[in-house]
């Protein structure tokens, strides 16, 4: 989920303007869910379905690049909240960016150094934009 951010001082239950939700349930990868990911179902007992990474177009890194069906437009603080299940230890780069055309350019982006492995976790990341007057086009795990 990609959503605008509180402000510091703001205690608040639920984001007050989301910008993108995605859940694979539902909808075929490339038609519904644009991007280079793979849709799997998850394992039992859970039921809901996950994106998998596959290797990426240059140098065959996994990753997960999915499309926002669009530009959506940034505010000047906005955050993400995603669940991951890595099979392999390392860093894990999440990365808000614009695509035009073959080049993206990254918005911003932040680094887990040592995010939980071999199990399903929850991660948040809060990013702050000099600019209002920013879009994003995908997001890049």
């Amino acid at each position: 989920m990609l959503y605008e951010a509180a402000a510091p001082d703001e205690k608040r239950p639920f984001p007050r303007r989301i910008i993108f939700t995605g859940w694979f349930d539902t909808g075929e990868q490339g038609k519904e869910w644009p991007g280079d990911f793979e849709i799997v179902p998850h394992g039992k007992p859970l039921t809901w379905d996950a994106a998998r990474s596959v290797p990426d177009g240059s140098g065959g890194a996994p990753w997960l690049r999915i499309g926002l069906r669009g530009a959506r437009p940034l505010g000047s603080r906005y955050a993400i909240n995603l669940r991951y299940r890595l099979s392999m230890p390392g860093p894990l780069r999440v990365a808000i960016a614009e695509r035009n055309g073959q080049e993206a350019e990254t918005v911003a982006e932040t680094v887990l150094a040592d995010p939980v492995t071999g199990a399903w976790a929850d991660m948040r990341a809060e990013f702050t934009c000099e600019t209002t007057d920013r879009t994003a086009t995908e997001i890049q795990i």
